[in-house]
């Protein structure tokens, strides 16, 4: 007996899951009838590799038909538990119903049916730890908080109330932080690893969703140090728990889209390959696209933006195909949401064509595929997989209306993205008042409508309503991201791009209202703002756009009479095109006549 359990142990540590069902299997056979307690154990043990083999099936019917074994274990631990007389049968019992439901949320088709499970799940998961903490079961506490955490970030997707979001994430920082103190006390590294990386998980979310300006660089801190003390413990294990596909945990413990949490998630899908789990390794693989795509903001090279881009394209549909036979629909959204992936893929190329008639297929495109995405988000039931989808949606349109050249249409298009905005807007505050980046993101896109509406209103009062309004809207929007970034990710160079290119967007705006109002105070602000770009692109050595904005400086300073400061900044501007040329040799001619334009 022991050495068939001892062999189970072993094949589980190499993730043999179904070798282990089939030791499982041989002890109970060797075990009398009435021993309660054994008996439960191994079908409770059972029914836990059935559950990690489902995980490495190759189709759906194989990961159900796996599941389905795994509850049946379950189930038949618990009625054997239930003839015990000892203090860990409460919890015991518990934590087997609490499995049960957890497999019934992989199980349920319909979203109401998920939440229901993993609610069912969480409130028994509680129960059992109450129960494990009153009888002293410091090492069945821990166990239990480990396997049964994870139903708390995934209900966290699929809950729109604030209130309980931010009670859910509280309590999976409250027992995660218990189980770290209990599992500290007794010889169990692994586990204890763990405990630390998933509370240090819940420590990032919490302080990235819920705390304030005020708090949230602290809490941030306390995310990242328990993070350390995870790696410290054992970092296989605490590489194989930050991969949730929740948001928080790489931007706060990884330093949000950098050249760390690259090497992060590279290692975190070697793991999962070694454990052939498709959520561990579909999760990796998603957040490699989201980084990758990210990283093309740190890059002038068009070249690189474009290897990137298809390296992202080529994450995103091998974490889908991770995806398929477990029938999991990934919360990862933002930028390459791999339901929503061909959207996006469309919209680059849309981008980068020259030729007018193929960007205008190519938006065409983007559209139809937007709006299937946006069916896919609200079909899922995640929030912010469906404020992604408006946010994208709205991207298109605006592109789709800068190629219409008729007033009417154009209107019609811009007045439809604004739609989609400003439920974006209305839904991101909705659940992330704290979350200022998005907010920011959210505000400043229905600023760029107002403008281009502005545009088209162009010679009556409407316009200068519209452009006061639109640099209004814009400068919030600033403000609550600059308030992001000195937070929590002053070293997140992806951003600072995005950061600049508002930066520029306000300064010509402020030129704009200086036509409209002839007040030069609006030129004073435009000076500033592409100063503000300028560092910002500085720190991402984006040596053209600096070059862009220094270049729009020396006009405004023109146009204000300062000859000298012009004549400085159009020699800055002159100096950073020739450095340009020698990061970008396809541009060299390009960024040549630049550089002699700015000196003349």
């Amino acid at each position: 007996m022991e050495e068939i359990l001892h062999r189970a142990e072993r094949l589980e540590k190499e993730y043999d899951w179904v070798g282990a069902t089939e030791s499982y299997e041989k002890a109970l056979n060797l075990l009398p009838q009435d021993d309660f307690s054994k008996r439960g154990e191994i079908h409770e043990r059972l029914g836990y590799a059935f559950y990690r083999f489902a995980f490495q099936a190759e189709s759906k019917d194989e990961f159900r038909h796996r599941l389905r074994q795994a509850i049946l274990n379950h189930e038949k631990a618990k009625e054997l538990y239930q003839k015990l007389n000892e203090p860990t049968k409460t919890g015991r019992i518990l934590r087997c119903g609490a499995m049960s439901a957890y497999m019934g949320y992989w199980l349920a088709s319909e979203v109401p049916e998920k939440k229901r499970a993993l609610n069912e799940c969480w409130s028994l998961t509680r129960d059992s730890l109450r129960a494990f903490d009153e009888a002293g079961k410091a090492s069945e506490y821990g166990r239990t908080y480990n396997q049964l955490s994870s139903s708390i970030a995934l209900g966290f997707c699929l809950e729109w109330n604030f209130q309980a979001r931010e009670k859910m994430i509280g309590e999976a920082v409250e027992y995660g932080e218990q189980t770290i103190k209990l599992l500290s006390s007794i010889e169990d590294p692994c586990e204890l690893a763990r405990a630390y990386a998933r509370t240090a998980v819940y420590l990032a979310v919490f302080a990235y969703s819920f705390l304030n300006a005020e708090e949230k660089e602290t809490g941030c801190q306390k995310a990242r140090d328990t993070w350390t003390r995870a790696k410290e413990t054992s970092e296989n294990v605490a590489m194989s728990e930050v991969t949730w596909p929740i948001f928080g945990p790489t931007e706060v413990l990884w330093g949000g889209v950098s050249d760390e949490a690259l090497k992060n998630l590279a290692e975190a899908l070697e793991y999962g390959k070694k454990t052939k789990d498709k959520f561990n390794i579909g999760c990796a693989l998603d957040w490699l696209a989201y980084h990758n795509a990210w990283k093309t903001n740190t890059t002038e090279d068009p070249d690189e933006r474009r290897r990137l881009i298809e390296t992202a394209l080529q994450y995103a549909e091998d974490a889908k195909r991770q995806y398929f036979p477990i029938s999991f629909i990934s919360p990862r959204t933002d930028v390459w949401w791999v339901e929503a992936v061909d959207a996006d893929y469309l919209n680059f190329l849309a981008f980068r064509e020259t030729d007018m008639k193929k960007k205008q297929a190519l938006c065409e495109k983007a559209i139809a595929a937007q709006r299937e995405g946006l069916k896919r988000a609200e079909s899922s039931g995640y929030i912010e997989a469906i404020i992604y989808e408006h946010h994208a949606y709205r991207h298109t349109l605006v592109r789709m209306a800068d190629l219409e050249k008729r007033t009417q249409e154009k209107k019609a298009i811009l007045q439809e993205a604004m739609k989609h905005g400003e439920e974006a807007v209305r839904m991101t505050e909705q659940i992330q008042p704290f979350g200022y980046w998005n907010r920011g993101i959210m505000q400043a896109v229905l600023a760029e409508i107002k403008y281009r509406l502005a545009e088209l209103a162009k010679d009556t009062p409407e316009e200068k309503n519209l452009v006061q309004e639109a640099v209004l809207d814009y400068e919030n929007a600033l403000r609550l991201e600059t308030t992001e970034i000195a937070l929590v990710t002053p070293t997140v160079l992806a951003l600072h791009n995005v950061l600049g290119n508002m930066q520029y967007i306000l300064g010509v705006w402020l030129g704009r209202l200086y036509e409209i109002t002839n007040d030069r105070e609006c030129l004073r602000k435009a000076v500033k703002a592409f100063d503000d770009a300028v560092e910002a692109y500085q720190k991402i050595n984006l040596r053209s756009r600096v070059a862009e904005c220094q270049w729009k400086a020396a006009t405004t300073y023109d146009v204000l009479g300062e000859h000298l400061k012009a004549a400085e900044d159009f020699a800055l501007a002159s100096n950073n095109f020739k450095d340009a040329v020698e990061k970008i040799p396809q541009l060299k001619s390009c960024y040549q006549d630049h550089a002699s334009y700015m000196l003349a």
